[in-house]
């Protein structure tokens, strides 16, 4: 299943198609609510930071990171989230949230 429907993507990137199977529907219903109520732990950021749920939330892509951007949150915060596909308020948020976040992993 992993390398005919997964393909070394994301399950964030996957959609089932027409020729997905039963078994392959089903599973993906589980899949799909795991994926969403998943979160990491936080750490040293070594994980996409468009496509994982390091916030909580919910993963930041499509809606605002394009899939061609493989960064991982280490490296965006490095850059400051200083992307041309965010808007500087959006950039301020992820920078808040980032150190929101250390600080309180720095508590535990």
């Amino acid at each position: 299943m992993k390398n005919k429907y997964l393909e070394n993507k994301s399950p964030k990137c996957i959609q089932l198609t027409l020729r997905s199977s039963k078994t392959w529907r089903e599973i993906w219903a589980c899949l799909e609510e795991l994926v969403d109520i998943s979160t990491w732990d936080f750490g040293p950021g070594n994980f996409s930071f468009g496509l994982e749920n390091w916030m909580g939330i919910g993963c930041l892509s499509p809606n605002i990171v394009p899939r061609q951007c493989n960064l991982t949150l280490y490296e965006a915060v490095e850059l400051e989230f200083n992307f041309s596909f965010l808007d500087r308020e959006m950039q301020n948020d992820l920078q808040d949230a980032f150190h929101f976040l250390q600080s309180d992993s720095e508590i535990d």
